[in-house]
């Protein structure tokens, strides 16, 4: 197994997507229907992998550092993207809920932490470790290792910093990759010992926000999947008995909302101008709503299945944000009638909320129309309004990698406190990517198009590499201390500090607050700064509104721990 092992040090792209592909392979296996998902069978293989290459040919895995912080940001960024659009309205909603429940985490760890050293009679500095890795807290990590180095421990005289140091990074590795599958496996389980309906409050979360409103908001995941169905292009053979000599301008005036696309005539193309006569054996393509097909079809002739004639004039389902002045203070339905037949509003917002299409609503620069129509009527109406949004394919790259910028230039400030000094890292991010998808909401064209496919991309690969780089790093360590260290007493610690806390949180935030459970298995996991678990509650919801839930508590519990871990390191 040497050999391997080598070829695994001397190959890491292959070690890390060999574990991730395999890891994802066995995650999607279910044992009595119960899967374990992507990211604890990644933790399991990594870490399997990463111990054995140790203890069979004293091989470190170890990957750079960087790796976690690269593909962790680009999941942590992409979550912000998705749930910026909601999270401010949550946040007005259930704000101090969620303060509430990071207080109690941030209070019931350290305290179960310490109890469990006073118990267990851990190495010196083990107890900070163990603290910050059984609530996955990174920056509690950075804290315990600064007090450590700085000299303001005083360390027994049969141990050195070095010890101490390792005792710290020992415990913490081992317990964060414990407390990670532990959590997830949580998230998973958690709706049917809790019995509720994961997806059914989700979605009763999301429509308490909408309130009477239900349209998608602009710049969101389900904006781009709208598609009016009532609207349709159908193709129909004009009759001698029925409309043969009349005008195009005749009848758009007896059916104001009938578009006239385009007429094909012994196979040529013909543009529908006000003064074209339809002759019999015409093929009249035309857009309209599907009620009003029908008395088309009576009016012209029959409907004929003209696959090509259709499809030369697709319907769409499109953003146009108002970007000109002569179009502000004239309503939705004035502006739509002056441009002629062939638009059909669905929706009209101002910053972020939906507002009644009415001869009572004013048009504002800034404003976005939702509208569906054949392209040749929305080009017109792009041209006389302002930019037409659509759903794409296509992600700008620029805008993602300033994103990312800003979120880590935040991230990396160090902000003193109690004299010691945090900085928020990843949570920063997390931030910086909420306020871009709240701020798409409100300015659906800023930064260019964020398409859902490449969001999601993100979201996985960034998870489940940075999962991969954690186990596969964290090998070493793990096995220390199965050979030197307390292991058993680490993992029970590891296992009570970090459910504890939480479930007290669980049963306060359901029975005393009475909050809504999709929201609080994401606060529950914002508590605990566990995010792999909060996408399992995604998962687990088909919804984002866990993710809303997430970062009010980790705010509150990454600067708490960090606080207590740094006094521990020193005194405990």
């Amino acid at each position: 197994m040497a050999g391997l092992f080598q070829f695994l040090h001397g190959e890491p792209f292959f070690t890390i997507f060999g574990v991730v592909a395999l890891g994802m392979w066995l995650g999607a296996k279910k044992i009595k229907g119960i899967a374990l998902g992507s990211v604890v069978c990644i933790i399991l293989v990594g870490l399997v992998t990463s111990v054995w290459a140790y203890n069979a040919a004293r091989i470190s895995l170890a990957l750079p550092e960087v790796l976690q912080t690269v593909f962790f940001n680009l999941f942590i960024f992409a979550i912000g993207v998705k749930i910026g659009p909601q999270f401010f309205s949550g946040l007005e909603r259930d704000g101090w809920h969620l303060v509430a429940l990071g207080l109690i985490v941030a209070a019931l760890a350290p305290a179960l932490a310490f109890a469990c050293d006073w118990l267990f009679d851990w190495p010196e500095g083990a107890v900070a470790g163990v603290l910050a890795g059984s609530n996955n807290s990174s920056a509690s990590f950075g804290a315990a290792t600064a007090a450590v180095q700085s000299g303001g421990r005083e360390i027994a005289s049969d141990s050195s910093v070095k010890l101490v140091t390792g005792a710290l990074s020992a415990a913490f590795a081992l317990c964060y990759t414990v407390s990670q599958v532990q959590f997830v496996l949580l998230m998973k389980l958690l709706p049917k010992f809790a019995r509720f309906d994961a997806p059914a409050e989700a979605q009763a979360f999301e429509k308490s926000m909408r309130g009477e409103h239900t349209a998608p908001l602009p710049g969101t995941v389900e904006a781009g999947e709208v598609a009016d169905v009532s609207v349709a292009v159908r193709a129909y053979r004009v009759e001698a008995s029925t409309i043969g000599g009349r005008t195009v301008a005749e009848i758009r005036a007896k059916a104001p909302r009938v578009s006239i696309e385009t007429v094909r005539r012994e196979n040529r193309w013909l543009t529908p101008e006000e003064t074209l006569k339809l002759e019999p054996g015409d093929e009249v393509v035309v857009g309209a709503p599907v009620a009003a097909q029908v008395r088309v079809r009576e009016a012209l002739g029959p409907e004929i299945p003209d696959v090509e004639a259709r499809s030369r004039n697709p319907v769409h389902t499109v953003d146009v944000v108002v970007g000109r002045r002569d179009v502000a203070g004239r309503t939705l339905p004035e502006l739509l009638t002056s441009l002629g037949p062939g638009l059909y509003p669905n929706a009209l917002f101002r910053a972020g909320a939906e507002l009644p299409i009415s001869a009572g609503t004013k048009l504002k620069m800034g404003d976005v129309i939702r509208v569906t129509g054949a392209e040749s009527n929305l080009a017109c109406l792009g041209k006389e309004v302002g930019q037409v949004i659509r759903a794409s394919h296509i992600s700008d790259v620029l805008t993602l990698a300033l994103g990312l910028l800003v979120g880590a230039a935040l991230g990396a400030i160090p902000v003193p406190l109690f004299g010691i000094s945090i900085s928020f890292g990843a949570a920063a991010v997390l931030v910086t990517g909420i306020v871009f998808g709240w701020l798409k909401t409100r300015h659906p064209a800023l930064g260019g198009p964020i398409s859902e496919g490449g969001r999601s991309l993100l979201e996985v690969l960034g998870l489940n590499t940075f999962t991969a780089v954690l186990a596969i790093n964290s090998g070493q360590s793990v096995y220390e201390v199965m050979h030197g260290g307390p292991v058993w007493s680490l993992i029970l610690g590891c296992l009570v500090i970090s459910a504890v806390p939480a479930l007290i949180a669980w049963w306060i935030g359901r029975h005393v607050l009475h909050m809504n459970p999709a929201l609080l298995m994401g606060a529950i996991a914002g508590a605990r700064q566990n995010t792999s678990s909060m996408q399992s509650a995604q998962e687990q919801s088909h919804s984002a509104v866990p993710g809303i839930g997430y970062p009010v508590p980790l705010a509150i519990t990454t600067v708490a721990l960090s606080v207590v871990a740094y006094l521990f390191a020193l005194f405990v």
